[in-house]
């Protein structure tokens, strides 16, 4: 088989045996490059030619397809192109195509200069010069364009550090004039003038800038450069940010839950602690205590005291078992504070040493959830005049030893606050005081368990609820099966689940095999295999009996020990097949539905997986691109666990695909974000395993959905 070598990254060129071959039409170089960008892919025949011939005004017949691929072979090889169903396939690896092998190695991000340097070699002009094809174009050039922009910047970045500014001046010169409204290129530039001592230089290229982004975006620089210019005003030259990061304000907490009640006494030592001065509070105790209830509750109450910032951050946002590390919290945390991924210092230590000087020079409130251990937040931790609020089920000693630093244990709530939760029933009941005492009691008073039993009713005096209660913290399966939930929260549990009837109580045990992030109806629907107006009804019945959470209308999600319950039953009453088939129908819809958005606000992408939906999934439809921006602004939290749990089961196709899709939404809404996500698809495609994807992808989503802190949580 012949040797073939397709080069894209400037005039184009094909080698076949180390040869230079000449196509003599434009058809013929776009059919190959549209088969180049799928190495070893079946590309569907309505695909190349909607690529190469939409310039035309319309699409030919399949014969013609036929035909051109023929005059192909005819100069790169029979054997090299081969004929699959309705498409064609080209037999070549990916590091073959210089663009592909361009993109590949500059996702590394590699901290060696000589490395970066040889990547760089590979470019020799405008992509695709000489094809003829403007959707190809479209769809290839301005991510490579990106990615050399990117890879020019991290050359910089390492140039300065090395104090080897000047090597690159000229040249970040030039790409400055030829992208005006490029900040991160210009914020290089300004500071590598202000090291090479032309600070008037500097100052000359920050109002040369800031007036264009003025005059044609009507907004200023943003914070990065806006401190660069205030460190060169003030000290004569940028420093090391040692500052902090001087960005907009966040407020993103939760809102608070309507049916808080009581702790009256755990508010007034909260106050407390906040008055004597404590940079840190703990707040811990077992599942259902009420810990994030609590502390949503009084962080709304004292925020004005935090004038500088308010930002939450759920450490288990996207799903049960992925632990977010102290890189990906820096980084989601830096987006909070309004710093775009592509501003982000290169390693993780510098991008934690920002967010500590951040943290200590405003009076900001940061409240960590479902924190693992002291490890996961010790870097966060403040030593200013803000105030880090961490909750977690563990008591954490590394943490309350820590100097200015208090701590609060949450257990049952007090006799009178347990009826008053209790008293919170949907429909009235008209138990006799004795009666309500005696469900207090069996609830041990605590918050979950008080919740879900006030969605109980019970036709009579309440006697019969009391007893069914007694009788399910006596049941084997019920206690110490759990860890995490006490016999009464679980014996709640099992008493509103009983009442369920076989559907609802199927779409209970289903819905907890979705990948642990809040969900919409369409997924619920999809899951358990029902019309999504059934979906509707059961799920009313599941939020009604407190089993299931309604954020917003059509928006649920299981508060973490009624999901692990409810996980239990699916194990008990699903068969393996059943919950297998179950998790594969709705990753693969999410999948499907992403696609689907995608392919209305983009053609094929550089390394695009072309995916059909099956003949059982019924994928979401977007009737325009404003339906695409609010879907994925919606879902955007959700599809990042779907992505990490297709990585989990095994899917990794869909984790890739999941993957593609997302990125050409961020390449539509912010490109310099975008160009992050590379690392996921180098190691889904070269080293043969998605791992990578899910953490890249899990850092970028959580810096994007983050930088939107005035609006809902998506999930």
């Amino acid at each position: 088989m012949a040797e073939i070598e397709i080069r894209l990254l400037g005039p184009f060129e094909v080698l076949v045996d180390g040869r230079p071959v000449e196509l003599r039409t434009q058809r013929h170089r776009a059919v190959l490059v549209g088969l180049a960008l799928h190495p070893g892919e079946v590309v569907a025949v309505d695909d190349l030619a909607a690529l190469v011939w939409a310039d035309s005004g319309s699409l030919p017949e399949a014969r013609t397809v036929e035909s051109c691929v023929q005059g192909l072979r005819a100069v790169v090889g029979q054997e090299l192109i081969r004929a699959v169903d309705a498409g064609y396939v080209l037999e070549i690896e990916r590091d073959q195509v210089d663009a592909l092998r361009f993109a590949r190695q500059a996702e590394l991000r590699s901290d060696d200069r000589s490395e970066v340097a040889e990547i760089l070699s590979l470019w020799r002009g405008d992509p695709l010069t000489g094809v003829g094809s403007s959707e190809l174009l479209a769809a290839v050039a301005p991510p490579l364009v990106e990615a050399r922009l990117a890879m020019i910047e991290r050359l910089t970045d390492l140039d300065i550090a090395a104090e080897r500014h000047r090597d690159g001046l000229v040249e970040l010169e030039e790409l400055a004039a030829a992208h005006p409204l490029r900040e991160s290129l210009w914020a290089r530039l300004i500071v590598a003038l202000a090291r090479c001592g032309r600070r008037a230089d500097a100052l000359d290229r920050y109002d040369l800038f800031n007036r264009r982004v003025t005059d044609e975006l009507g907004v200023g620089p943003g914070p990065q450069l806006r401190l660069i210019h205030s460190e060169l005003v003030r000290a004569g030259g940028p420093g090391v940010l040692s500052d902090g990061f001087d960005g907009p304000m966040p407020t993103s907490l939760p809102s608070c839950d309507p049916r808080f009640v009581g702790r009256v006494d755990e508010v007034t030592r909260l106050d407390t602690a906040l008055d004597e001065g404590a940079g840190t509070i703990l707040i811990h105790g077992p599942g259902g205590a009420g810990k994030t209830t609590l502390a949503i509750h009084w962080a709304h109450r004292v925020k004005d005291r935090f004038p500088e910032g308010q930002v939450y951050l759920d450490l288990e946002q996207y799903g049960a078992g992925h632990r977010t590390s102290v890189g990906e919290a820096a980084e989601i945390l830096l987006g909070a504070f309004g710093l775009e991924r592509g501003h982000l210092p290169a390693s993780v230590d510098t991008r934690v040493a920002l967010l500590r000087s951040t943290l200590t020079a405003r009076r900001i409130l940061l409240v960590l959830d479902n924190v693992a251990d002291a490890d996961q937040v010790r870097a966060f931790l403040s030593q200013g005049a803000g105030l880090v609020v961490v909750i977690s089920r563990e008591p954490l000693r590394a943490i309350v030893d820590l100097g200015s630093s208090a701590s609060l244990h949450l257990g049952c709530l007090s006799f009178g606050d347990s009826l008053s939760l209790l008293a919170q029933a949907d429909s009235p009941v008209s138990y006799s005081a004795g009666v309500m005492a005696e469900l207090a009691d069996l609830c041990d008073r605590v918050p979950l368990a008080l919740a879900v039993v006030a969605g109980l009713t019970d036709s009579g005096d309440g006697r019969h609820l009391v007893a069914e209660l007694r009788g399910e913290q006596t049941t084997s399966d019920v206690i110490g099966t759990e860890q995490d939930a006490s016999a009464s929260v679980r014996a709640a549990l099992a008493s509103s689940y009983r009442t369920l009837d076989d559907e609802t109580g199927r779409l209970f045990r289903l819905l907890s095999l979705h990948p642990g992030v809040p969900f919409g109806l369409p997924a619920a629907a999809v899951i358990a295999d029902l019309p999504v107006h059934e979906a509707a009804r059961l799920t009313s019945r599941l939020v009604r009996t407190r089993l299931l959470r309604e954020l917003s209308p059509g928006r649920f999600d299981f508060h973490d020990v009624v999901r692990r319950f409810a996980i239990e039953r699916a194990v008990l009453s699903e068969s393996p097949l059943r919950r297998t088939a179950a998790v594969r129908r709705v990753l693969t819809w999410y999948v499907f539905s992403a696609d689907a958005a995608r392919r209305k606000i983009s053609v094929p992408t550089v390394g695009a997986v072309p995916i059909t939906p099956a003949a059982d999934t019924s994928p979401l439809t977007f009737d325009n691109r404003n339906q695409v921006s609010k879907w994925f602004e919606v879902e955007y939290a959700t599809l990042v666990a779907v992505a990490l749990e297709s990585v989990a089961v095994g899917y990794h196709g869909l984790a890739c695909a999941l993957v593609e899709c997302l990125h050409v939404y961020l390449c539509e809404r912010d490109p310099q974000a975008a160009g992050a996500f590379g690392r996921s698809y180098t190691a889904s495609k070269t080293v043969g395993t998605v791992d990578d994807v899910a953490v890249a992808l899990g850092n970028l989503a959580a810096v994007e959905q983050l930088r939107r802190t005035d609006k809902p949580t998506a999930g």
